[in-house]
């Protein structure tokens, strides 16, 4: 009973994330707070830091 229970909570939750990623709002989010803010930053110091060399 509790490996069928634990079987349709794991169905439950992909099919829960799959909605979610679905979701082009979401999706769009996720992809911009994981991918876009840390190559943002990078960006920024590589910037500073080629404008502090080439004065």
């Amino acid at each position: 009973m509790f490996f069928l229970q634990l079987f349709f909570f794991g169905f439950y939750l992909e099919r829960w994330t799959f909605a979610f990623f679905l979701d082009a709002r979401h999706l769009r989010d996720y992809l911009v707070s994981v991918i876009w803010q840390p190559c943002a930053l990078l960006g920024r110091e590589v910037h500073d830091f080629a404008s502090y060399l080439f004065k």
